[in-house]
């Protein structure tokens, strides 16, 4: 019984080690695309850009917020097991600690992603350029 367990928590933190650099390039590739984001539509007034591109530019994120409203959902549950796994050995425990710390820090990011969306959202209401989204 050991043997398995220690197996799993050797698992728990392989998985915690690899998804620790993941975020890390998650969190500045998401807080870099955000920054470009607001300045194209700051500067989005300057250029004649058809309302169809503007749409489609406004239908994408609002998608991406979705997929990541739906994300954060499922990365919660599965922090949410991780949690209650039973502490057989220290081992374990050390693992199941480190997941959880990586997690909070993955769903902390796609908060950020939901912030910064609804405020590139709330900036395209402000210049104007509002485009009603097509009914789902």
């Amino acid at each position: 019984m050991k043997d398995v367990a220690d197996q799993a928590a050797i698992d728990l933190h392989d998985f915690a080690s690899q998804m620790s650099a993941d975020v890390q390039v998650f969190k500045a590739s998401n807080r870099e695309m955000f920054a470009q984001m607001s300045r194209a539509v700051q500067v989005l007034h300057e250029f004649d850009m058809p309302v169809a591109r503007i749409q489609g530019d406004r239908n994408a994120l609002e998608q991406l917020m979705r997929s990541v409203t739906s994300s954060q959902s499922g990365i919660t549950e599965f922090q949410s097991i991780v949690s209650v796994l039973p502490p057989l050995t220290a081992k374990i425990r050390k693992a199941r600690k480190r997941a959880s710390i990586v997690l909070d820090e993955l769903i902390a990011e796609l908060q950020f992603s939901l912030h910064e969306g609804a405020k590139v959202l709330e900036a395209m209401d402000a210049l104007g350029v509002r485009v009603p989204t097509a009914v789902s």
